[in-house]
């Protein structure tokens, strides 16, 4: 069973521009681990807070969360169950996991920025399906069945500042080690 995702480009580079700008209008907590996250800069977005900066600043930052917001309903998901800016820089990762919560129905990561960036892939881990051995190769492997139907297939998925990744609760993601740059991302997780 072939975890799916898609790469779809949401937004415009003004609305990512100004989302960037409302990121730093927000408060920044630096994380050593926030659960999966190790060393990570997040940054909240508060319902209270965006109105402010939207309606005295930046209509632009909240047509573009309007736009991802429009862009998960076509999938039939509820509202936002959470909402923030990550800043990963040298020496931050996401380990290995899965947003299973029984309130999430869809995740959204958008790349809003990179610079000078080594490494912070988004890594993906793929189900290995059952398949029948060629005769020309051998298998060494504990058990009659192997590794099939576990998450061992490591993914690099290639993403362009801009885009946006979209994919269901149950698919097992990371993001690789980060030793140069700043990765800068905007995570948005829908309700069922």
């Amino acid at each position: 069973m072939k975890q799916t995702y898609e790469i779809a480009t949401i937004l415009t580079s003004k609305e990512r521009k100004h989302l960037l700008a409302l990121k730093e209008s927000c408060v920044t907590l630096d994380a050593h681990q926030d659960y999966n996250l190790f060393d990570v800069a997040k940054t909240l977005i508060h319902p209270k807070h965006l109105g402010m900066y939207t309606n005295k600043y930046s209509p632009t930052a909240k047509q573009g969360l309007d736009s991802l917001h429009a862009a998960a309903k076509e999938r039939n998901v509820g509202a936002p169950v959470a909402q923030y800016f990550l800043d990963y820089t040298k020496d931050a990762f996401t380990k290995f996991h899965t947003d299973d919560d029984a309130r999430v129905g869809l995740t959204m990561v958008t790349l809003l920025n990179e610079d000078n960036l080594e490494g912070g892939e988004t890594i993906l881990q793929q189900v290995y399906e059952s398949k029948a051995r060629p005769e020309h190769k051998y298998a060494k492997r504990e058990g009659a069945d192997g590794p099939y139907g576990q998450r061992i297939i490591p993914e690099v998925v290639p993403m362009e500042v801009g885009e946006t990744i979209i994919y269901d609760r149950n698919l097992m993601h990371g993001v690789g080690l980060v030793r140069e740059g700043i990765r800068t991302v905007l995570v948005t997780w829908y309700h069922t």
